[in-house]
């Protein structure tokens, strides 16, 4: 706790703990609004009972209301975005609780693989000539709304790159090693050891009744995958699921990065990275055509002060970050005149695109409260 206060003075954050009578959870996330024209923890907020804004104890904290979710106490933040700030929000709310914490889930949207392992494996397919075979096209698409839950996460940015030949244009894996050097980057990888958090939202998730999805954005999603077919599978028509599909921790992570990427070679060394993590942390051997990446930029920060936290205090603080697809990772791809995957960013028109996002972040923030709420309903 001295090390722990000891940062906090450094870093400028107003110590106001004072003892606390009830061990509460935390419900944090990023976005207050600004992006998507809906804060994050909106629904979720509608159901506070009691709140209490508290937010003028705070410094590195959008918003801090404490309040009773479903019968139990909670405190729910906006931490603003990045793994920075959330971080430092983080160690405020620690502080302020004197580390009684309960549990911490970090709940928002985030960008997806736009089908469970890619269409292509640039490492071995260096023109990416074979995508799945015509059984297996529709097999793993993200549908917008479709929600990870994990317990580990990553930062992308790790690692000595070389971004590999572009001369196929999208069709490129990119060489990177050392992503797991802590001497060079510190740690890049975060994941709780207690995954009861990650498992009961996930089997809350199991009675969801998810809402279907808006017409405009079922609309925009038919467009988006036939602009994939005629780019890779002329002729094929597939979608995703109607209603989102829940992954664990055994399928999708968190990587983070305050780069806004896009694009398959991105994807594919996300979904590396993925892998190995995976790997490591479930003892399950795992490859990039196994997984989905899930791109977001807060995991790391806030997880890494609750993990080292309860390292400190001897006390597990069960963690799970609980993300909706809002958006995909790449564009549709089109074949150029020789025969190379390009980028299709001419699918939808102009201002058009960001109704898309808009929609998507809406209905991915509907699809996680709705989880949320559930596993508070039926917490003991």
């Amino acid at each position: 706790m001295l090390a722990l206060k000891a940062f906090v003075a450094a870093s400028g954050v107003l110590l106001v703990g004072a003892q606390r009578s009830v061990r509460r959870s935390a419900v944090l996330t990023a976005d207050p609004g600004t992006y998507s024209g809906e804060a994050e923890a909106a629904l979720v907020l509608k159901e506070l009972r009691n709140p209490h804004n508290i937010t003028s104890a705070f410094i590195h904290c959008a918003d801090v209301i404490e309040g009773s979710l479903k019968g139990h106490e909670v405190v729910v933040a906006t931490t603003g975005i990045g793994h920075d700030v959330a971080a430092s929000c983080s160690v405020e709310i620690l502080s302020y609780y004197n580390n009684e914490i309960e549990h911490v889930l970090y709940m928002g949207t985030s960008g997806w693989t736009p089908r469970k392992g890619g269409f292509f494996n640039p490492a071995k397919d260096t023109t990416c000539s074979a995508p799945p075979a015509p059984s297996q096209l529709g097999a793993g698409l993200t549908g917008i709304g479709d929600v990870c839950i994990s317990p580990h996460t990553f930062l992308f940015n790790c690692g000595f790159c070389q971004w590999g030949d572009r001369s196929h244009g999208e069709c490129a894996a990119p060489k990177c090693n050392n992503h797991d050097q802590y001497t060079v980057f510190g740690p890049c990888e975060f994941a709780g050891a207690d995954v009861t958090l990650a498992d009961a939202l996930k089997t809350a998730s199991e009675e969801v009744q998810f809402d279907t999805r808006p017409a405009v954005l079922q609309d925009y999603l038919s467009m988006y995958w036939n602009a994939t077919w005629d780019g890779i599978a002329p002729g094929a028509r597939h979608l995703p699921a109607a209603t989102p599909t829940v992954l664990d921790g055994r399928q999708c992570a968190e990587a983070a990065s305050y780069n806004l990427w896009s694009g398959l070679p991105q994807d594919y060394l996300c979904r590396e990275y993925l892998a190995g993590s995976i790997t490591r942390n479930y003892g399950t051997p795992t490859t990039p055509e196994d997984v989905t990446c899930v791109s977001a930029m807060e995991g790391p920060g806030w997880m890494r002060v609750f993990l080292d936290t309860a390292k400190k205090i001897g006390r597990a603080i069960p963690v799970a970050n609980v993300r909706g697809a809002s958006n995909y990772d790449h564009p549709p791809f089109v074949r150029d005149a020789a025969g190379d995957l390009q980028r299709n960013d001419a699918w939808v028109k102009r201002g058009s695109d960001e109704e898309f996002v808009k929609l998507g972040y809406q209905y991915a923030i509907a699809s996680v409260s709705k989880i949320v709420l559930k596993f508070y309903e039926n917490k003991a």
